[in-house]
């Protein structure tokens, strides 16, 4: 560095980026067996999605001809009904602790495998006080009726399956190296051949809800205003449930004190817990001995021999200071006489976290810390690395959410790239109020809608719902 200014003065040289702390490498990448123990818990959870949808069916085809009661057809199910789904529930649990049994990574959900198969055959038996609701009345339904409401669950479940196998397969990407780290993340993959395939599945069950529901009378009026987007929006909720990742956030542990540790994209990353009090130090964990080592920031020296540079302890920042008794001059080595910078060049600190500049009026240089903004409101800029410069990484899953962009509890508010939190995904699922005589809707624009399940849209009835049986009745004017 060629600048100077007068004996005793200090100049702003570097700042030496105390945020940058190296923080630890993740936990490792899953093993073989941890992968394959993932692996089982959404394929069993999908299965079991299937096949209890099966159950269900059997069950209402069986309660329409008279060989068995629709009553069994509904949660805690009975007689053959139960057995069925209760033999779907043994597979799935059992392929499940066979995979995961020694081999469940901390960050997934293998480890509570029961819930999630419990988390499905909740969300799938709401989904029959749905989509059956007319047997929930005081008639059978018709035969179109019927063809519509078996259509609109078997689509439902064989939907949420699809979509699981999307993201098994994207997670196989990454396994295999062809993708990197957070291009599954749910709702909306980074992925296009993800997203290609989510897109696909949900227009097959476009299709086959279309083709049963489409002739006229052939949609129970108990649907009310449900639409084939609605149910298709049933079947996503239904296979996010069975994400294997836990939240970013979720505790974890490498087992070393002198890290803290937390879930991120389904693993154990780990960063270090050794941060000094003095600025100009910096500490780093020692795995091996899990022990903290302190360490000194170096700054970097001038060539000029009538300069040199120190830390300060109360800012972190490298400075530059006149070591000559005869005051610092302006070519290199002429200390003692005139001093002050002419350009920019000659203040510059080899940081690239820093704005150089030459303050023509004083001859002095100013080494600002540099402030990062690529322009995007997704993403966090920082300078951290003085031989790298700028850096941006995407905000945090959930960052729309937790500002509250749009108000609205039951949307999930997404960032989206140089646009910001400008996208709000309604879930009918944050909205069940658990009373199962109201269809709970997410309304994006004014939150949770809770309408009556029982409503045949004749303005001449009285439509009731039974609170024990959840049964209809319509009641006309006598």
């Amino acid at each position: 560095m060629r600048a100077k200014i007068g004996a005793g003065s200090l100049l702003i040289a570097a700042a030496i980026g105390l945020a940058a702390s190296a923080a630890l490498a993740q936990v490792g990448h899953m093993t073989v067996d941890e992968r394959a123990c993932t692996a089982a818990l959404t394929k069993a959870a999908a299965k079991f999605t299937v096949a209890k949808s099966s159950c269900v069916q059997r069950c209402a085809a069986a309660a329409r001809s008279k060989k068995g009661s629709y009553d069994d057809c509904i949660a805690p199910h009975g007689g053959r009904t139960a057995t069925c789904v209760a033999a779907a529930d043994a597979k799935a649990r059992s392929a499940i602790d066979k995979k995961c049994a020694d081999a469940c990574p901390q960050c997934q959900k293998c480890s509570e495998g029961a819930p999630v198969i419990a988390d499905v055959e909740t969300t799938l038996d709401n989904l029959t006080m749905e989509t059956h609701c007319v047997e929930r009345g005081d008639r059978k339904p018709s035969k179109t009726e019927r063809k519509c409401e078996d259509a609109v669950h078997k689509t439902v479940a064989k939907l949420a399956a699809a979509r699981v196998k999307c993201f098994d397969a994207c997670n196989a990407a990454i396994a295999k190296g062809t993708l990197t780290d957070g291009s599954c993340r749910r709702p909306s993959p980074a992925d296009a051949a993800t997203a290609a395939c989510l897109a696909a599945a949900d227009a097959k069950a476009g299709d086959a809800i279309a083709k049963a529901c489409g002739p006229a009378g052939a949609t129970p009026a108990c649907y009310g205003s449900a639409t084939k987007a609605d149910w298709i929006e049933r079947g996503r909720d239904l296979a996010d449930i069975q994400d294997p990742q836990k939240s970013d956030g979720a505790a974890c542990t490498d087992g070393v004190s002198c890290t803290t540790d937390s879930c991120r994209l389904g693993r154990c990353d780990s960063n270090t817990a050794c941060n000094p009090a003095n600025l100009c130090q910096y500490g780093e964990c020692d795995v091996a001995n899990d022990q903290c080592i302190i360490q000194n920031y170096d700054c970097h020296q001038p060539s000029d021999p009538c300069y040199g540079a120190f830390c300060s302890t109360s800012s972190g920042i490298c400075l530059t200071q006149c070591v000559s008794a005869f005051g610092c001059g302006t070519g290199i080595g002429e200390c003692g006489l005139a001093f002050g910078c002419t350009s920019n060049a000659e203040c510059e600190d080899d940081n690239l976290c820093t704005d150089d500049i030459c303050l023509t009026s004083s001859g002095a240089c100013s080494n600002s810390p540099r402030i990062c903004d690529d322009g995007d409101a997704c993403t966090v800029d920082y300078c951290t690395n003085p031989a790298v410069g700028c850096q941006t990484r995407p905000r945090p899953a959930g960052y729309c959410d937790s500002i509250g962009q749009d108000g609205i509890a039951c949307t999930e508010d997404v960032c989206v790239p140089f646009q910001g939190c400008t996208e709000h995904r309604p879930h009918d699922a944050a909205c069940d109020d658990g009373d199962p005589c109201t269809i709970d809707d997410c309304d994006p624009a004014a939150g949770c809608v809770h309408r009556p399940a029982c409503d045949d849209g004749d303005p001449s009835t009285t439509d009731t719902c039974d609170p024990v049986d959840f049964s209809c009745s319509f009641v006309g004017p006598s």
